[in-house]
């Protein structure tokens, strides 16, 4: 909580700007030779995707500092990986209804433009 604000915004950028970079390039090659991700590396790149994007974001930083203020870090952690698996699990559900009419290296591309939009967005907020 007591870093400087444009620590924070600069972290979002970067790791905005990441996720684009890397959503476009995996478009660009699924379009030419889509293959299906191992197991393994599905689960990386998921992982790193939540990861990046959700580190030091606005509720990220709000349950830190729910944590440290009341004490009840347990609690803090619950309610806040709750969030996160309904958030999840709403895209999901999205994404398996949709996917019937839109092709996966469009829907890694879209991600890539909304990507790059929150990185811009979190860039013009810096003060």
């Amino acid at each position: 909580a007591r870093l400087p604000e444009w620590v924070i915004l600069l972290t979002s950028v970067v790791a905005w700007g990441g996720m684009a970079v890397a959503l476009w390039r995996s478009a660009r090659l699924a379009a030419v030779a889509p293959a299906p991700m191992p197991g393994l590396k599905l689960a990386g790149t998921s992982f790193a995707a939540v990861f990046l994007t959700e580190w030091a974001d606005p509720g990220q930083l709000t349950a830190a500092v729910l944590a440290a203020q009341t004490g009840a870090a347990s609690t803090v952690w619950a309610g806040a990986v709750a969030a996160m698996v309904v958030k999840i699990g709403a895209g999901l559900a999205l994404t398996g209804v949709a996917r019937r009419w839109v092709q996966p290296h469009t829907w890694r591309r879209g991600g890539a433009v909304a990507f790059a939009v929150f990185g811009v967005l979190a860039l013009f907020s810096i003060h």
